[in-house]
């Protein structure tokens, strides 16, 4: 009685083990699609770009930004970015997006093909980071408060009534 059960438990076991295998092998790999890398077209005519972002702790945030004068800027830093960082994100077959990987610790952006040797210096985007900054300074309006103008009105009024008045005698 006990052989009876025996025999159809491993036929029972390899059957599941050669469906588990089938089921492995046809599965196939989900591919990354990122909805924020994707870009509308208007936005891709005013410059925009999918960046990734590397943060210090290697956390990748993905979100749009524009290029302004070969610089992005990420919450409070710039960077720059030439045109041999800039590669496709293409997720299906439609068309394909303008990408860039961004470390937050570094100047310029990160280019995987680019070798050690071909690699320019830290400090050749620093002329556009610089040039990026100062054009988006805050500037102060020396303008005049409504209370200086209305004084000045006071002012003026008191001294043209002297004068059409009579003056001080």
């Amino acid at each position: 009685m006990a052989d009876e059960t025996e025999v159809p438990l491993k036929e029972e076991i390899r059957e599941l083990n050669k469906t588990v295998k089938e089921m492995l092998d046809t599965q196939k790999p989900k591919k990354f699609r990122s909805l924020k890398a994707r870009i509308s077209t208007t936005k891709l005519k005013k410059g925009y770009v999918a960046v990734v972002e590397i943060g210090e702790n290697k956390v990748v945030n993905i979100r749009r930004e524009p290029i302004v004068d070969g610089t992005i800027k990420l919450n409070d830093t710039f960077h720059a970015v030439t045109d041999l960082e800039i590669f496709l994100y293409k997720p299906g077959l439609g068309k394909a997006y303008p990408m860039v990987f961004l470390p937050k610790t570094r100047l310029q952006a990160w280019s995987p093909l680019s070798t050690e040797l071909e690699k320019p210096k830290e400090t050749y985007g620093q002329k556009y980071v610089m040039a990026r900054m100062e054009s988006d300074r805050i500037t102060a309006k020396k303008a005049l408060g409504f209370g200086a103008i209305v004084i000045g009105i006071a002012v003026i009024g008191g001294i043209a009534y002297l004068i059409f008045s009579g003056g001080f005698s």
